[in-house]
């Protein structure tokens, strides 16, 4: 093909290029404005435990296992129903997600929501709430 075919050929199909980019823009505006943004807010907790020199505790967790336990405790029912009573607001377990960071005592945790200023209270809820479980189990 020569240049001149080319260009002509260009020319010819010029009007579908824009009809493309039309309908691509307008359909991504109109798709953005239907669909609920969601927010994340993470916090990171930092597990340690008191040291007590003259506790001979046998059964005593290891700090990885003290992590990997409130790891699984903060979805539980009643962390969650703790939290949802102070919120006054429902809390959905599946909007939470809990990790924890790796060859480290800390556990992050992630909670998605359509309002940012309520993924940020369950997140910090969340904690407290595993805080106050704790100091009353001991």
């Amino acid at each position: 093909m020569e240049l001149k075919e080319l260009v002509n050929l260009y020319r010819r199909w010029f009007w579908l290029l824009i009809l493309g980019a039309v309908l691509g823009t307008t359909s991504g505006y109109f798709a953005s404005r239907v669909i609920t943004p969601v927010y994340e807010s993470s916090t990171k907790v930092l597990v340690t435990r008191i040291r007590q020199p003259n506790s001979a505790d046998i059964l005593a967790l290891s700090d990885q296992q003290l992590v990997l336990t409130y790891q699984q405790v903060l979805k539980t029912q009643p962390i969650l129903d703790k939290a949802i009573y102070q919120l006054e607001f429902n809390i959905d377990p599946d909007q939470i997600k809990v990790d924890i960071l790796p060859n480290t005592q800390i556990i992050q945790i992630e909670v998605q929501d359509e309002d940012p200023i309520r993924a940020s209270l369950i997140a910090n809820t969340l904690v407290q709430v595993l805080i106050e479980q704790n100091e009353s189990l001991q």
